[in-house]
């Protein structure tokens, strides 16, 4: 009968210590973690997410969790409740507070001693790496809430030579097996089994049972014939485990900090042509349970290989679905590369990672529908809605390519829009303009000069031009049709912009600030616009229609074209001008210049603003203007209220009869109330593989509020206009977070 031995080749006890987990020479009592912190998760739904502080002092004497990237696994819920794993070995010190409550009944004796009883202390050390609780005492293991199913297949006095017979170990595997163990752990070395061995394993894998085993511990170029049996015997639901640790001259056996486990441990057999099975977790150097409620130092693929073991169970109860051929396919597919890029005869797949493994694999779709949803970027947020993304919460249940469900806050997949830095386009821009006047008719052509100034895509009124360097930016023509009637037509300029010009009311003179009315309320690149004015008895009729697109660095790869009409009457009023109108909004592709992705909707989105103006001409050359604007946008998936303001003073003739001093303080237009609301899976069955769908509603009025205030100085100096602007940002974007963006610029305008 042949002899297989317990992941060593050597019979006596020190020389196996060293080889498989060779103990530092002392005993240790651990020492009590700090309080907890509260972290938030965002957890699989078939687990129950904490908010608990897993870093603790515990943790950090856990050298195998903590290597493995356990953390986002334990923070998701996964704890390994519910799961069996089996482990063949020397038996378990029952009195450990490491395994209190949690040793399956079905544990037994194979080797006739007649207890559990762990003489040797190896199969106490496999469970505390797979199992330790999580208590605050000596070391916690992967799955600190999986059953344990130990089956003793070392005889009485294991130390004075622990080898294991065959037929116990088939026995073992097979009563594994039957009391519900979901994967079986095999810290076994030695030669090829026979037959009764493998006839175990293939019965077992047969009823789901995932096998990991070491690779052997002789520094070999291949794994060990027993691990390369129970693979064959098990195909596609076996994990070949690699030791990896080295040691550096400063290592600490304590938090294992100074351990390189991106190299083979020395004596760790590499994975040769069971590459595509084979995968490394920590094994040098390991912290763990000894019988005694102590704990020891040891090494070795028996130490590693737990740790894997451990990964499935916690795989296992997260995601329910899954077969074992997929909990082995995902384990592998998320190693760490080491090595030579990609899967290699050293390091296999690489080094475990959990984290990983538990994080959406390929195309995320909502739960129940085909609609494709990223777990990363589903589009950019208009500038209006400011923070109120930070602040909110939409959750909702997606599956990955494996069909496991992940609990995603939508509202952290929407990327904030860009901001804006105006002051470096303004002052970059560099103007000329010429223009031509036949009769009743004006022509107007604006050119710009700066390259940068083609991308920055900032609307009319002087603060950005739409093309690129030395290219005509603008062509206006206005011609009046008499009979009080006056048409404009414009290329690249806002309707806002040529409807100013036909009323006769001058361009806006500000660097960086703006009238409220003058922009749709988001950054835009006018194309082409009409406006029409029509003086009937006091009153005079205003009608405008604009085309155009938002700037990529908006709308990502979307081609986003608008459209915006109105319909607006003024009167004067003595010294005061009146002005009202109601405009349309029409986006093909964005939001008030947001892009959303497709699990918020069709795309596109009508917006309808009302807007008032009054304008007072005060005594000593003073004037006044106040603006509001009020909108309604609805989309796809909600809609909102939003508002804005500006507020207007002039003052010629401060020290000169040609010299102005003006100020313009505004707020961009903002959400004032509404949101989003949408039907969304929130929950999700694993048995009847269907989700339960909930209203979910967010509210995208921000926090913050931008407020803009301006002051500019000019006048005649020489042959040129000279001036001076200086301009402060409250809370730029509607962010309450965001510092003060505060700016000064003097410039000069010759006339040639």
């Amino acid at each position: 009968m042949q002899k297989l031995y317990l992941g060593c080749s050597s019979a006596v006890l020190a020389a196996c210590l060293s080889a498989c987990g060779g103990s530092d020479g002392s005993h240790v009592n651990s020492m009590p973690p700090p309080p907890p912190v509260s972290e938030l998760n965002v957890p699989p739904p078939a687990t129950i997410p904490t908010s608990e502080n897993f870093d603790t002092q515990e943790y950090q004497f856990s050298t195998s969790a903590k290597y493995s990237n356990v953390l986002p696994a334990w923070q998701a819920g996964a704890t390994g409740q519910g799961i069996k794993i089996g482990l063949v070995d020397t038996g378990i010190d029952t009195t450990d507070e490491e395994f209190t409550g949690r040793i399956d009944p079905a544990s037994a004796d194979f080797a006739g001693s007649g207890t559990l009883r762990d003489e040797y202390g190896h199969g106490t050390a496999t469970a505390s790496v797979a199992a330790g609780a999580h208590n605050g005492t000596y070391v916690e293991g992967i799955a600190y809430d999986a059953t344990i199913v130990m089956m003793k297949v070392a005889p009485i006095n294991c130390a004075a030579g622990c080898s294991f017979k065959e037929y116990d170990i088939a026995q073992a595997i097979e009563g594994a097996a039957e009391a519900g163990a979901r994967v079986i752990n095999l810290s076994i070395g030695g030669v090829s089994p026979g037959s009764s061995v493998t006839d175990a394993i293939r019965k077992a894998a047969k009823a789901g049972v995932i096998f990991v085993v070491g690779a052997g511990n002789t520094s070999g170029p291949q794994p060990s014939s027993f691990a390369q049996a129970v693979a064959a015997a098990a195909p596609g639901q076996t994990i070949i485990v690699g030791a990896l640790g080295q040691p550096g001259p400063n290592a600490d056996l304590y938090t294992g900090d100074g351990i390189d486990f991106n190299q083979l441990w020395k004596g760790s057999n590499e994975a040769g042509s069971f590459e595509n099975l084979y995968i490394g977790a920590p094994g040098a150097d390991l912290r763990v349970a000894y019988p005694g409620n102590l704990t020891d130092v040891v090494s070795g693929t028996s130490f590693s290989a737990p740790a894997v073991a451990g990964a499935i169970a916690l795989m296992l109860q997260a995601f329910p679905n899954l077969s074992p051929q997929q909990v082995v396919q995902i384990l592998l597919g998320t190693g760490d590369d080491l090595g030579a890029a990609g899967i290699d005869t050293t390091f296999g797949n690489g080094r475990l990672n959990i984290g990983r493994a538990f994080q959406p694999i390929g195309d995320t779709v909502l739960a129940g529908q085909s609609t494709l949803v990223s777990v990363k970027n589903n589009g950019s947020a208009p500038t209006a809605v400011g923070d109120a993304l930070d602040r909110g919460s939409l959750r909702a249940v997606v599956l990955d390519a494996y069909k496991r469900a992940f609990t995603v806050n939508l509202a952290r997949t929407v990327q904030r829009a860009p901001r804006s830095t105006l002051l470096g386009s303004a002052i970059a821009a560099n103007f000329g303009a010429s223009s031509l006047s036949v009769g009743p008719t004006d022509l107007a052509l604006n050119f710009a000069n700066d390259p940068a100034l083609g991308r920055s895509g900032f609307s009319e009124h002087g603060v950005g031009p739409h093309q690129e360097s030395g290219k005509l930016m603008d062509v206006s023509l206005v011609s009046k049709l008499g009979n009080g009637a006056t048409v404009g037509l414009s290329i690249s300029s806002g309707s806002r912009s040529l409807t100013r010009r036909l009323a006769d009311t001058g361009p806006q003179s500000f660097l960086v600030n703006q009238d409220v009315l003058s922009t749709p309320g988001f950054q835009n690149r006018s194309g082409k616009s009409f406006a029409f004015r029509q003086r009937v008895g006091p009153f005079a009729l205003n009608a405008s229609h604009e085309t155009g697109d938002v700037p990529r660095a908006y709308a990502g790869d979307l081609t986003a074209r608008y459209s915006l009409s109105m319909l607006g009457v003024d009167k004067a009023i003595g010294r005061t001008s009146l002005f009202m109108s109601f405009s349309r909004l029409s986006e093909s592709g964005t939001v008030l210049g947001g892009r959303l992705g497709s699990v918020f909707g069709t795309a596109g989105a009508t917006s309808v603003f009302v807007d008032g103006q009054a304008t007072r001409d005060f005594a000593r050359n003073w004037s006044a203007s106040l603006s509001v604007r009020r909108g309604w946008t609805r989309f796809a998936s909600g809609q909102f209220t939003t508002s804005g303001y500006s507020l207007r003073l002039d003052k010629t003739g401060i020290w000169r009869s040609d010299d102005t001093v003006t100020f313009l303080l505004s707020q961009p237009l903002r959400v004032a109330g509404g949101g989003l609301s949408m039907l969304l899976p929130q929950s999700y069955d694993y048995a009847s593989a269907t989700p339960s769908y909930n209203l979910a509603r967010m509210d995208l009025t921000p926090s913050g509020r931008e407020l803009v205030s301006e002051v500019g100085y000019s006048r005649r100096l020489g042959f040129g206009q000279a001036g001076f602007n200086l301009y402060a940002r409250r809370q730029p974007g509607h962010y309450a977070s965001a510092g003060p963006d505060v700016g000064a610029v003097v410039q000069f305008k010759a006339r040639l």
